[in-house]
């Protein structure tokens, strides 16, 4: 079995990216006869490991029912069961009244408010306004166990019931023999606890989610079996694996519609030199720059470049907004604490006409006036702006804004599209943008004092059609044709 790794000097990214898929080549996981379940943990195994070996924190506040307090825990299962119920009555007279749909898209619920004060899917809805709502449907998850109403989608469910489901199927499944799986699962988690010296229960993750998969795979079947739209588009993959084979089977081509940072070092698209059976037939990018950011599990040709349609809007919208004497900083929950630090300092050595504003990622809202007390302190007393919703929306800060500054935030891409000058501050995470770093589209800081704050807008605008394609209707439509060619096959 694998060598430990030695942490006794600081640990890359990149040297752990490289000992995990070294691991699971050994292990053979991408090739066992639980590879499904591999597939479907994988991600956050990766992502235990980097909050363990880097110390970074949680991504984002959790909601879920068992993360919660007792009587908070209570009153939500109450309220999510009771959600599923009349979830469960609408649908089913949703599917009575219409069961032929060409598109299925299946979204996982954030929204944005736009001016019409509906909820925007800013992933979805403009491709719906492309293709026309009549022949389209879309399947909605809960965020945050909440959807966000009313929405500009107009064929819409909800996949509340799906709480409901996988209840009984959980109680189900004490009763069913999973005493090889997690054998099977125990010794992979022995082993790679002992490779990384790290603490990961990767059992009880296994046999939950061979649950999960079980519940999700059989009921996505039945649904598509009853729909059967011509092809399946899923917001973000990973996570919908049992979805996405489920239309397999059944003959139904599966596209995935970008929806954040794609690279090397994400594993919901990096495979290293395995396999991914729960990957979509396609994924439809941004731009054509994203192909190459990864190790994916399907070839380039079905990796197709159909741009962001919302971005390119509102970059229109916003084309007369004038540039301040502004940073951004766009935070994440891996790293906010010490983003928020790096702030506070720069406070102390900025021009004084330069403003920043702090933007919070939505999974950090719940704990940032506890955790980032100096970014907390230092707004309290107005020396900075902290802006926690979608109010001002960020991409009318980074329209008025200079400079921006993070870590690998999808957002750092789009802010490039607003010409800000961007800076990635050397944290973990940053390898995530490497490509870009040593391209010298970003520049990386070791600390406030490396900023420059001279602005050329005329250096900020090579290659940005290279990560956002313009003509997106023309190549969505021409991109779903080609998708649905695979029907037949």
């Amino acid at each position: 079995m694998n060598k430990a790794v030695d942490i006794s000097q600081e640990l890359t990214l990149e040297a752990l990216y490289s000992e995990f898929c070294k691991f699971e080549e050994e292990t053979e996981l991408l090739d066992s006869r639980y590879a499904y379940i591999w597939e479907g943990i994988r991600l956050e195994i990766f992502s235990l490991l980097q909050t363990q070996l880097f110390h970074s924190q949680r991504a984002q506040d959790s909601v879920k029912p068992r993360n919660l307090p007792l009587k908070q825990k209570i009153f939500t299962i109450i309220a999510l069961v009771g959600n599923g119920m009349q979830t469960m009555m609408r649908n089913h007279f949703s599917l009575k009244k219409r069961m032929n749909f060409d598109i299925l898209f299946i979204s996982g619920g954030r929204r944005k408010k736009e001016a019409d004060d509906t909820f925007w899917d800013i992933y979805i809805d403009p491709l719906l306004d492309i293709v026309g709502i009549h022949e389209n449907l879309l399947i909605e998850e809960p965020y945050r166990n909440a959807h966000m109403i009313p929405a500009k989608t107009k064929n819409i469910m909800y996949s509340d019931d799906n709480y409901i489901w996988h209840m009984i199927h959980f109680f189900r499944s004490i009763f069913v023999n999973t005493s090889e799986i997690g054998l099977f699962f125990k010794n992979i988690e022995s082993d790679l606890n002992d490779t990384f010296s790290v603490t990961t229960e990767i059992k009880k993750l296994a046999v939950r989610y061979h649950e999960l998969y079980l519940f999700l795979y059989g009921r996505y079947w039945r649904l598509l079996k009853k729909i059967q739209p011509k092809i399946l588009c899923v917001v973000c993959g990973y996570g919908k694996e049992p979805i996405i084979q489920a239309a397999k089977d059944l003959y139904i081509p599966t596209v995935e519609l970008q929806h954040g940072i794609i690279s090397k070092y994400h594993l919901g698209y990096d495979i290293g030199k395995g396999r991914k059976q729960g990957f979509c037939d396609y994924l439809f990018t941004f731009g054509p720059a994203w192909v190459e950011m990864a190790n994916f599990p399907i070839s380039k040709d079905k990796i197709i470049p159909i741009g962001y349609p919302y971005l390119s809007t509102s970059i229109n919208k916003l084309s007369s907004v004038q540039k301040k004497d502004q940073i951004l900083f766009i935070s994440q929950g891996t790293i906010g604490d010490r983003l928020s630090e790096f702030a506070v300092e720069l406070l102390r050595i900025k021009p004084a006409t330069v403003r920043i504003v702090y933007k919070l990622h939505p999974g950090e809202i719940l704990r940032w006036e506890s955790t980032y007390k100096s970014l907390y302190q230092a707004f309290q007393n107005a020396e900075l702006e902290v802006v926690v919703g979608d109010t001002p929306s960020l991409y009318q800060i980074m329209a008025e804004s200079k400079w921006q500054i993070g870590v690998n935030s999808t957002a750092l891409f789009e802010g490039m599209m607003f010409l800000c000058k961007t800076y990635i501050v050397d944290l973990p995470g940053k390898e995530y943008v490497q490509q870009m770093i040593d391209q010298g589209e970003f520049s990386l800081i070791p600390s406030p004092h490396f900023l420059d704050f001279s602005y050329d807008p005329d250096k900020l605008k090579k290659h940005r059609s290279d990560f956002f394609c313009d003509e997106t209707p023309e190549r969505f439509k021409n991109a779903i044709k080609i998708a649905m060619g695979d029907r037949s096959k």
